[in-house]
């Protein structure tokens, strides 16, 4: 009996219908960015769309500096005239990450090449990978919601967001990135700079490992290595469907690969969308018939362990 519910899930387990609608892939453990050594050199950029109007936001890996200024047109062009201003103010990273288009572009990227910034582009359709900016995306939403409730400029938010210390931290990002306590509306007792800890580096990787442990308890599952040339699922992001597709090689981005998928396209995606594909494994122990050679036989597997009655049934026996 056993082997043939063994049958029956391999055999489901390769059906193209089923895995066609199968559910999606559980979440993968959490793997964080590292933590720059000092403030502004990696950076996370995103665009906002609120009221009708788009707004770039950029924010600092290591400070949690924000930066918010609206965009005429959502293009290259745009964004490269924005990202001057704020780099001119604040210096210019050594590593930005962003999604794909408009930062994708051949314009932006000559642009990055020219002044020295490596772009990380997050995986298509996996928007997570960029998780510290679209959490900021989303703070910045907010306070675009409540200025046109309250008639108040985006700036008075962003000043006092800037000077309020950072949870588990006791520190805020002017604190982190320009060492000192900005001069606000509201009353402050002592103005005077808190200084900052050598150890604050070490403080923040150790915030990081707490929300890895949090996570992780989410009903995670561990990372899936794919191979070259191995057959796989390959989950459309739209319409939640499976399809074949084939694997090409692996990426250098963390938990990327390029795949070929059904229709011959080459595509980048993340293991979130790839599942393994089996096959139909049905095997059978077969041995000849005494006494006739063209009679095959198919032997049933049964358990080889010792049968024994209950106690309460040997008084009847």
């Amino acid at each position: 009996m056993i082997w043939i519910m063994s049958d029956i899930t391999n055999l489901v387990l390769a059906c193209v219908i089923c895995n066609k609608y199968n559910r999606s892939n559980k979440k993968t453990d959490l793997l964080s960015h590292e933590i720059p050594d000092i403030p502004f050199d990696k950076i996370g950029a995103d665009i906002a769309h609120e009221r009708r109007k788009d707004y770039l936001v950029i924010v600092d890996y290591f400070s949690r500096w924000v930066e918010v200024t609206k965009l005429k047109w959502k293009t290259a062009q745009e964004l490269i005239k924005k990202c001057k201003k704020i780099f001119a103010r604040l210096g210019i990273p050594s590593v930005l990450i962003v999604d794909n288009m408009p930062f994708n572009s051949h314009k932006f990227k000559l642009f990055a090449k020219e002044w020295g910034i490596e772009i990380i582009n997050t995986s298509p359709n996996y928007p997570v990978s960029n998780g510290l900016a679209e959490k900021y995306v989303g703070i910045i939403k907010k306070m675009i919601k409540k200025c046109s409730e309250t008639n108040n400029d985006i700036e008075d938010y962003l000043l006092n967001y800037r000077n309020t210390p950072l949870v588990n931290m006791g520190l805020s990002p002017a604190n982190l990135l320009q060492s000192r306590i900005l001069r606000t509306k509201l009353p402050i007792k002592d103005i005077q700079n808190k200084k900052i800890s050598i150890n604050i580096n070490k403080k923040m990787k150790e915030n990081q490992l707490n929300q890895k442990k949090y996570f992780d308890k989410k009903g995670t599952i561990k990372e899936v290595a794919f191979e070259e040339k191995e057959k796989i699922w390959l989950q459309d992001k739209l319409n939640k469907t499976w399809s074949e597709a084939t694997v090409i090689k692996k990426l250098k981005w963390p938990r990327c690969y390029l795949v070929r998928d059904s229709r011959g396209r080459e595509l980048r995606r993340n293991i979130i969308f790839m599942r393994k594909r089996k096959t139909v494994s049905l095997e059978f122990e077969e041995e000849e018939v005494k006494g006739d050679e063209d009679v095959i036989s198919k032997k049933v597997r049964t358990s080889e362990r010792t049968k024994k009655k209950p106690d309460r049934l040997v008084y009847y026996e």
